[in-house]
């Protein structure tokens, strides 16, 4: 359906090249599962989150869907 699609790409240390980092996405696609919000991994090396809400998402499903993506993002 129709709304907004946002792509987070997951990477190592600016020390390390920023090379691909496909085990930070599967952790954080595990996490965020587990915690009831639905990502998908994608991209070349499978280091990309993608994240797609619906167009008619209310504020109260927003909010709690970024609360679990922040809190899992700093644990990655």
């Amino acid at each position: 359906g129709k709304g907004p699609m946002i792509v987070i790409e997951m990477v190592m240390t600016a020390a390390q090249k920023k090379k691909p980092n496909p085990e930070a996405s599967s952790r954080v696609m595990k996490a965020t599962l587990s915690s009831g919000l639905l990502t998908f991994k994608a991209g070349l090396y499978d280091n990309c989150i993608h994240l797609h809400s619906p167009l008619s998402i209310n504020d109260d499903h927003l909010e709690k869907g970024l609360d679990i993506l922040e809190k899992t993002l700093k644990k990655a």
